[in-house]
Formats: structure tokens, sequence, C-alpha cells
């Protein structure tokens, strides 16, 4: 059907203009609804006889999705002829359109009619249009760039037809000079506009009086048109209290259509992501449309994103027109995970639609975890409609790990070593190691040179002694060998930091600088802590304002760039805190000697000032290069006491600082929380130690408010910082956490949905803090944190524009600790380079890293900072297991925390440490596991463990090499014994009704009982 219809007028005959060959009456009969006649007095109420009618063109091209209907004016564009329509009753119903305007324009009296220099023109737009510069430069135009049904014009049509039209339109001129329609509803009604913010255009509205029908020569037997696709897309009437208007139809289109849409680039990860997930069936395009709640104003973005991706090849149409991922590559490369039970994953270098290739235990051809490998790529059948893959491998690239941790064993005359934890599962075997002093029970490093296979054992050589196993340090000596943490500093580098220690000249240094040693700052720090790095100060502004400033460590000051110390410093990456044991990314006579902000000396810093006002917003905020002189250094412990009251000499200054950044730190928590900051609740624990270095006990990590206020000052300047940088378009590096993938979100509501906390859809961060608020204090509390954790992307480092999902924050970097991450380093060097510029006015900032160098330090700072963190959890779990093997035997609390195919995990509450508590240990039951779900069901007895019932266990064993602690039910299961007495009380009653059945059959059988003195005949 052709959309565009174009009609002119000639001057003071009201004509139509015909196409040459065809009379003005073709035979045609118009609609008597749409005929419009010639009236010249309405005509010349709008234009002065003088001038004439003017020509009038109307252009009705409807896209798929309109949004909003304007009036507006446009320069006519003379000696051009339009052909005319073969519609004519459609041509009479789109002119009584604008007749019935112009009619509204007079009425409303509020301004005079337009320059008869310019004609009127009636558009739609929608989310296809683009703005188009006018010729005079006057009046804005939208043009359509697509066309779509037919029904848009019937919605003006109605509006123009309506019974009075002078109290459902009124009119509103624009500062532009063109006028706009809006509706006038009656008293009790207003106006909703979902979906999108106010526009100029004309709302229309779906009303009785105004009931929408199809226009002449409108697809009335469209089904799809019929059902009003715009619907939501327009205004809706409803009553102040928030309920729809007349008919319950439009209520529930005004629910609908509440939801903001999503935008069509957005789609097509949605999409991915779904046909990822394992409950998705393979299903034809609108039903995976109904399945993933698609509305009907998004249907044409969501096809079109179909459309888009199959296009690109990643996705294709099956059998039966299903939407299906394409198959993977027959060949893929990546690095490979092995599991204990002998099977592993790819995980591929070039991400597929189908993530993780599947490796069965007799194909890993001996590869280990880290190993770069190949594999191919086989189907192995279906599940649910979906086509399964699994892999062989066939290459292994490059092997990730060399050097091994374990302890040494000799059997019969042979000797091996058995690795420490998960990376390898098989003994190596050594020579003779006497050429290195060890013997048996030894903790020992050693260097693989034969890798194991089918029919080859694995076989190495001792490079290192570490002593006995379980003396003190041996275990954090066996860490830091097996994670390749760096040693001692290089001559070079050390030389280079002694130089700088020499160079330092505080006072030569307060010419460039801001003076700030009169100021009250104070550091906050956990007792044992050496590298001070970030100090604190507050200043009242008045008028409820204040200013607060963080001042940071000037550690770029002397570790120049490319130089040996800088060298070392980026191989490093960052500081590693394991117990017992610091290994800094600096040196020590810097990280703790002239960097570190100690108390009552001179120390170069960068500052951040901003300036609150009493809502915690801020209002403002400048860098500068300063120095400050510490007035008190004070532990966590001691902020607390003070805060609670306990003041003791501390003097009244700090006392008063104190008390205000505490002000200040609720205010601005409080304030991010209503922005959509998340926090995680996940209790944690400290090892204590003897003098010899043995752990003897664990106290719970403390989380007083004092942590609380330092934190949230830190995020601030971060923020503060990323944002300044932004904001001048200079390059660095961002600390990047993206937002979780709905494929994790819908693995999360699945396990909560199973402990009653489901979420709505789709969840957002005020879904997820809702949730972490109402399993706060309660036995659930661990597993749902933890789920939510690991349903988050890890953050890392990257010079990309992208926000942190978990702080909602838009722009986030690293500022506060350039004593122990390099990633804040090279933000003060560009700060460095940003302040001497613009102190000597000049106009380009010289930027200290280029963007593919910090693409590069990024990944090696990401790289690192996991290993850190990796090495420091497993050296706590150690430590823990070697406190637990001295309560073997002993009777825990504990709460279920997860599930496996083989048994529960179960975490003790004093030592936040899981164990294995097998299924075979509940009693005689078959149990179906849903570990997804974090739910198990024994089949005979019907009873349901879940994450977050508490049970009563016993430690039978640890296994400090595998990490492994086993464990067995203290006490029977009160529920589950109940469950088995009610089985077997059934099972007695349906015992005993056998029994009697039984009886009854035998005697039917064998008939009626002889009585005494005769007997009965059978009948």
């Amino acid at each position: 059907m052709q959309t565009d219809r174009i009609f002119r007028e000639r001057d003071g005959a009201g004509s139509m203009p015909t196409p040459a060959g065809r009379s003005r009456n073709d035979g045609r009969v118009q609609p008597r609804s749409s005929v419009v006649t010639s009236r010249p007095d309405r005509r010349e109420a709008l234009y002065p006889r003088s001038r004439g009618p003017q020509p009038i063109r109307s252009a009705f091209p409807p896209p798929e999705r309109p949004r909003r209907c304007a009036v507006e004016e446009k320069a006519p564009s003379a000696g051009r002829e339009e052909p005319r329509s073969a519609r004519d009753a459609h041509q009479a119903g789109g002119q009584a359109i604008l007749r019935r305007i112009r009619e509204s324009w007079t009425r409303a009296r509020t301004r005079t009619a337009p320059s008869a220099t310019f004609r009127e023109r009636l558009t739609f737009s929608s989310s296809k249009t683009k703005a188009c510069s006018p010729r005079d430069g006057s009046v804005p135009s939208w043009r359509p760039t697509r066309k779509g049904p037919a029904h848009t014009v019937e919605k003006c049509a109605a509006l123009a037809r309506a019974n009075k039209p002078k109290e459902l339109i009124r009119i509103r001129w624009r500062e532009q000079g063109f006028p706009v329609i809006h509706p006038v509803l009656d008293p009790p009604f207003t106006v909703r506009r979902p979906n999108r913010p106010p526009f100029s255009g004309c709302d229309l509205i779906r009303t009785r009086r105004c009931r929408l029908t199809s226009p002449p020569g409108a697809r009335d037997n469209d089904r799809r048109h019929r059902r009003g696709r715009t619907a939501g897309c327009v205004g809706e009437a409803v009553r102040p209290g928030g309920s729809t208007g007349p008919g319950r139809r439009h209520k529930a289109l005004a629910q609908k259509h509440t939801e903001p849409v999503m935008p069509k680039e957005s789609y097509a990860d949605r999409i991915l992501d779904y046909l990822r997930s394992q409950e998705y069936q393979p299903r034809e395009l609108r039903q995976l449309a109904r399945a993933m709640g698609i509305g009907t104003g998004e249907w044409g973005d969501f096809r079109d994103a179909c459309k888009a991706l199959m296009k690109a090849g990643r996705i294709v149409l099956g059998p039966q027109n299903a939407v299906m991922l394409p198959p993977p590559p027959g060949r893929i490369r990546g690095r490979f995970r092995a599991n204990p039970r002998g099977f592993g994953f790819v995980i591929p270098d070039i991400p597929n639609a189908h993530g993780d290739l599947y490796i069965p235990a007799r194909w890993t051809n001996g590869a280990l975890t880290g190993d770069t490998v190949e594999a191919t790529v086989r189907k192995r059948g279906k599940r649910g409609g979906r086509m399964i893959y699994e892999g062989r491998i066939v290459d292994i690239v490059s092997r990730g790990q060399s050097r091994f941790v374990g302890e040494l064993h000799k059997q019969m005359r042979r000797w091996f070593v058995v690795p420490d934890g998960n990376t390898m599962h098989v003994p190596i075997f050594v020579g003779d190691p006497g050429a290195k002093g060890a013997k048996p029970g030894d903790q020992v490093v050693v260097e693989i040179h034969q890798y194991p296979a089918e029919d080859v054992e694995a076989r190495g050589v001792i490079v290192k002694v570490l002593g006995p196993r379980g003396e003190p340090d041996v275990d954090t000596q066996s860490i830091v060998e097996q994670y390749g943490l760096p040693g001692d500093f290089p001559e070079e580098a050390l030389e280079e930091a002694r130089e700088a220690v020499r160079r330092f000249d505080p006072q030569a240094a307060l010419s460039q600088r801001e003076d700030l040693r009169k100021e009250t700052v104070i550091t906050i720090d956990p007792v044992d802590a050496r590298d001070f790095d970030d100090a604190i100060s507050l200043r009242e502004l008045g008028n409820g304002r204040v200013e607060l400033g963080v001042h940071i460590a000037d550690v770029s000051y002397f570790v120049p760039k490319d130089g040996p110390l800088d060298r070392e410093a980026r191989a490093r990456s960052n500081s590693v805190y394991l117990p017992r044991l610091v290994i800094p990314m600096l040196p020590e006579v810097l990280s703790n000697g002239v960097c570190s902000l100690q108390e009552r000396e001179p120390r170069l810093t960068k500052s951040v000032f901003i300036t609150y006002d009493r809502k915690g917003k801020v209002r403002g905020a400048r860098m500068a290069e300063t120095v400050i002189r510490s007035t008190k250094r004070l532990t966590y412990e001691q902020a607390t006491a003070v805060l609670e009251g306990k003041t003791g000499r501390m003097s009244a200054k700090v006392v008063s600082l104190l008390r205000a950044m505490e002000k200040l730190a609720r205010t601005i928590r409080q304030r991010r929380l209503r922005e959509g900051m998340l926090e995680l609740d996940l209790p944690d624990v400290e090892p204590v130690f003897d003098d010899e270095g043995r752990i003897v006990d664990v106290v719970p990590e403390d989380t007083s408010f004092s942590h609380k206020i330092i934190e949230m000052f830190m995020v601030e300047a971060n923020e503060a910082v990323a944002r300044l940088l932004t904001e001048r378009n200079l390059p660095h590096l961002r600390r990047v956490h993206g937002s979780p993938s709905p494929a994790s979100l819908q693995s999360l509501n699945r396990f909560l949905k199973v402990l009653g906390h489901p979420l709505p859809e789709p969840p957002d961060r005020f879904a997820l803090q809702k949730l972490l608020d109402a399993v706060r204090d309660r036995s659930e509390s661990f597993a749902v944190n933890l789920a939510v954790l690991r349903s988050m992307q890890p953050a890392e480092y990257a010079p990309v524009l992208a926000g942190h999902y978990a702080l909602a924050s838009e722009a986030y970097c690293h500022f506060t600790s350039p004593i122990r991450r390099y990633a804040d380093l090279t933000v003060h060097r560009l700060l460095t380079a940003y302040l001497e510029d613009r102190r000597r006015k000049r106009k380009t900032v010289r930027i200290p890293h280029s963007l593919e160098e910090l693409r590069e330090i990024g990944r090696l700072c990401t790289q690192n900072e996991q290993r850190a963190e990796s090495a420091e959890r497993e050296l706590k779990l150690v430590f823990l297991l070697r406190l637990l093997e001295q309560h073997v035997g002993e009777r825990f609390e504990g709460t279920v925390t997860g599930m496996a195919n083989v048994g529960l995990f179960v975490q003790l509450d004093r030592f936040l440490i899981d164990g294995l508590l097998p299924y075979d240990l509940l009693g005689d039951d078959w149990w179906e596991v849903d570990a997804r779900g974090g739910c198990a069901v024994g089949e005979r007895s019907g009873y349901r463990i879940r994450v977050g019932d508490r049970l009563a266990v016993t430690v039978v064993g640890v296994d400090v090499a595998t990490r492994r602690v086993e464990l067995a039910p203290a006490e029977p299961i009160p529920g589950l014994e109940r469950a088995r007495a009610r089985i077997r009380s059934t099972q007695q009653i349906r015992s005993k009704s056998r029994t009697t059945a039984k009886s009854t059959s035998a005697r039917r059988s064998r008939g009626p009982t002889r009585k005494r003195g005769g007997s009965r005949k059978r009948r």
C-alpha cells in the first residue's frame, strides 16, 4: 500500500489537482465520513482573503513504531507537482484532519495565524527518524526513514473527528514559531507519558470519547494493527491516584508499558545470554520473544536485533525455524582447567557462543591446569533439544607451570613428590634427593622435565628444600614458590631508591606546593601497618558545607618513569599481603620511609579537596600538590574507641575531627546506597600466631564503622579524580566493574527462588540491595552474599570508558594507594603532568603513558592482582587447616553453604571454612541434588535440605595437601528423623493392611467356615 499521500489546493477553488489523463471524478465513491467540502468562510477565517488560500501539503508516512505527531511549518517548494494517489478516500480523510486542526487553531485564539509564506505539514516521528536542518534555519523538521502501517493515521483522524474538539485540543506555540497540538482531558484525568521524557507533539488519548477507528483504506483485518502496536508509546489517560481512565483495556496497557524500553543495541547481548543459558530450549522467534518477556512495543527492535545477529552468523535457524546458537568451530585453542576427578574444560582464547569446551578424562592427553592447548570439537548428543559438544586435546602448545611444591615421600626404593593443591593430580617421581639433603616429609620444590601422559609417568628434579612440612614459615614459603611471587629487589632498583631518598628535601618543594603542615591531618590504619599512604583532613565552610581533604603520598616524585625501579615496580604491579609476610611493590626505604605518611614528619602528597552539602552531595572538587605533616597516627581500634566515647588522652582537635568524619561518612554512605551501591556482608576471620609463628586461634575480622570511614573517603577521592580526568579527556587506567550477565542473574535467581527470595525481572542494583537487606543476620546470609558475589564479573584495570557496577559509579579509578598499586602510580603521573601544565598555562597536557601502554599495564596489573589474592586466600586456608587438624573429632555448629553430587558443603561457624558432608552418612536414602538451586531432596523420606540450613557436624579428617575437610553428622537431623519415622509408620500401616487383606482373601477362597454340629455347602 502506498503510504506517501500528497494533496494540494489551488488558489480560490479549493479543488484537488489531477494528473494528466484523469478526470476529477474518476468513478470512485468517497466515504461519507471522510468527504471534505469546500468551505471558503473557514479558509478565510484562517487566512486573509487578500492572500488567498495557502497551498497545503499533508504527508502521511506512518512509521512502524510511532512516537508522537507534530505540526510543523516548512517553506514550500514552488513549481513542483506531486502525483496524485489512487485512493481518493484516504486523501479526503487526510484533508479532513487538516481542516479540523485549523478549526481548533481558530477557536483557540491564542495567537494569529502563521505567515502565508509557509505551509503546514503533518508528520509522524518515531525511533526510526532523524533530525534534518531546514533550509531557512528557523524550524527543525523530522523526516521518517521507514514506512509503517496505516493505522497511525487513524489516531489523528479520531482526534479530529471528536465531538468537542475545543475541549480535546489545546494549542501551544513554541519559541521557534510553530504550533504544537496538546490534548486537554476532563478534570479528573491527567496524562501519563510512559517510556520516555516529555516531548513536543500531539499526545493521542485512548478514551471512550476518542474511539479509534480504521481510516479509509486501512487494513482492518490485520490483527497486528487492530491490537495497537503503538500502545504505550502514547500518553495514557489515568486518574491522579494512578488508576487508569475509562476501560479495563487502557489500565492493562498502562501497566504493561510502564517499564523502560530497552535500547536496541542491548538486545543482542540479552538474546545471546538467554540462548547460552542451561534452561533454553530451541524455539521459534515469536516463542523466543514471549519466553524472554518481550513486550508488544519492543517486538520491532527485538526482531531487528535477531536479523542482525543472523546476518553476522552469531545465531542460526535450526529445524522448524528454531533459533539456535551456531556450532562451535572444529578446532579450538585456549587454556585448560583440570578437575580433580580427571576431566577438564578448555577456556577458548576467542570466546564463542557455547562457552567453555568440556574434555572427558580419557581425552585430556596429559594436559594440566594453566596449559595452552588445542582441541578438536565433536558432538556429544542432545539435552533438552540443544546440541551438546565435547572436545579432545590434540596438542599442548605451551605449559603453564613447570615448578611444583609438595611433600617428599619414599616407597620401597623410589622417591616421589605429591604436589600440593589441585593443579597436578599425579605424583612426580624424582631421582636420589641426597644431593639436596632432602628427607621424607620435607616440603620441596620440584622442576618437572617429563610431563605425565597415558602410559608415561611424571618425572622431575628437586631444586629447593623448604624444610619439614608443618614447621613455621614453611607453608608461607611453599605458597610463595607455588605462585611465583617475587623475592628480593635487584641491586640497581635498590640503588635508585636510595638515591631518591638522599635527594628528598621537603623544604625545597614548598615553592610549588601548598603548605598544609599546620592543618589537623590524621591517618587510620591497621596495627601492624608500616606503609601509610593516605591521610584525612576536614574543614567547615559554613552554610552546612564541609571540605574533605584526602592526602595521598606522592610516589611519582620518587619513582621516575622507565627507570630500573619503575620497571621492577611494574613487573610486581602490587604489594602482596600474606599472614606474617609482606612482599612490597617498592623497596622499604620508600614504602616504609619517605613515602609513608608518618606522624609529625613532613611528607609530599597529592591532595583531593571535595566540597559536600548537608545531604552529602558533591558540590565541587579540586586537585593540588601539597606538603603535610600528620598530626596523629591512629589504629582502627583507637578510632573506634574514640567514636564510642572512650577518648582517653586524645587531643580535642583529633576527637572533634573524628566525630565530624563519622558524620560525613554516614551521610556519604546513605547517598551512595540511594544511588545503588552494593554492600556485601561476607564475614572473615583473622589468624592469631604465637611467638614461633604457629597458628593458635582465629578471631572475627573487625567490621567497626571506623573502617567504613576510610573506605567511603577513599572511594570518593577515587571517583573525584576519575571524574576530573574524564571531563578533560585524559586517557588513564580505570577500575572497571561490568554489570552481571543476564545468564548469571538467571542462575542467581534460580538459586534464590529455592530460598524464598526471588528477584524481580529484570533484576537491577536496587533489587539486589533489597535482597541483601532481607537476608541480613539470617542463616542463609553468607550463602546469598556469596552467590551474589559469584554472579558478578571480576573487576579489572583498563583504559576504557566504563563504570563500576557495584559502586554505582560512572567513572572510577584507583588513586589512593600508589605505594602498593602500580595502577595508582600511573594516575599520579598523569595528575603531575596535568597540574604542571595547568600551572604553566599550557593548552595541552603531556600524556606520560600511551593508550597501548596503558592497555598492557592494565592487563599486567589485573593478572598480578588476581595472583596475589589467590595466594593470600590459599595461605590463609592452609593456616586454618593446620589449626583444624588439632580439633579432629570435635563437634561444631555449621551452615549449609552449597551442594555437590557427592555431598553437602557445611561452613563451620568458628573457622568459616567449608567441609564436605557425604550423602552416604545421612542415612539410607537416595538424594536428588539441584546444585544450581541449592537444594537436595530425599526420594524415600521426602526431606529437603537447603542452603542456609543449620547442622551439627563432627570433623572426621583434614587433608592440608588437597585442602579438604571431611565431616560427619554429630547427631541425627531432627527433620530427617521425623520424616523417616513417618515413613516407617506408613510402611507398618500398609504392611498390616496387606496382611489383613491377604487373610480375608484366603478365607473367601476357602468358602464358608464349618460350624459345629453340621456342615454348609459352598455356593
